[in-house]
């Protein structure tokens, strides 16, 4: 699983560069960008779908490591293009400096919201039990 995972992010970060080389507008560029990693996504779901892992350890790497690379990408574009939206044409930039002040607190939020969960990952230990069970639980639920 290690390498198929490893083939399809090297084929999708390909994808998204060449994508940026189109010199799109940033919305257009943004919004292909985030089309192509959800795409890689959902092929690396399907593959994962009736997959039996060798050990508890590989499917806790998997969780851990590969599923991220995937996931934080499509929450990266997602994000980006919600916030070239939401500001607008503002030219401002004390307002602007404002605008992304406040974006940039989302991500303090998020380590508040799931501080157990960020603990343990920044943490590098793989012998949290509870955390596979938690992610079948929103396997097929994560866009």
């Amino acid at each position: 699983m290690k390498e198929i995972s490893n083939q399809l992010y090297q084929s999708m970060v390909q994808d998204c560069e060449y994508c940026r080389k189109k010199q799109l507008d940033v919305i257009r560029e943004l919004e292909c960008c985030f089309q192509i990693c959800t795409r890689y996504w959902a092929i690396l779901r399907e593959r994962v779908a009736g997959y039996e892992f060798d050990s508890t350890d590989d499917e806790i790497f998997f969780f851990k490591n590969i599923k991220p690379l995937f996931t934080s990408e499509i929450e990266y574009f997602g994000f980006v293009s919600f916030a070239e939206l939401s500001k607008g044409k503002e030219t401002d930039i004390r307002e602007l400096q404002k605008f992304w002040y406040n974006e940039s607190l989302r991500l303090e939020k998020f380590i508040k919201v799931n501080e157990d969960f960020y603990g343990y990952y920044k943490s590098g230990r793989t012998n949290y039990q509870s955390y596979i069970q938690k992610q079948y639980t929103i396997w097929f639920n994560t866009e």
